[in-house]
């Protein structure tokens, strides 16, 4: 009985220290994550500073040329 008692500690200690480090890796991703869309919401609003710096360059060439 003592021996079973004993056994069963040690699977728990296991088990308890796969959680931890499931737990450490879980947030490894979402820190992972978080970036990857920081990444992704810089790279969107580039294009979209782009897109409006080549509109801005575009009207005045147009306000130049006669009517």
């Amino acid at each position: 009985m003592v021996e079973m008692i004993i056994e069963e500690g040690k699977s728990i200690e296991k088990l308890t220290n796969r959680v931890v480090e499931l737990e450490k890796e879980i947030e490894k991703l979402k820190v992972s994550r978080d970036l990857d869309r920081i990444k992704l919401w810089k790279a969107v609003l580039g294009d979209i500073l782009k897109k409006t710096d080549n509109k801005q360059q575009e009207k005045p060439e147009e306000n130049q040329t006669p009517k």
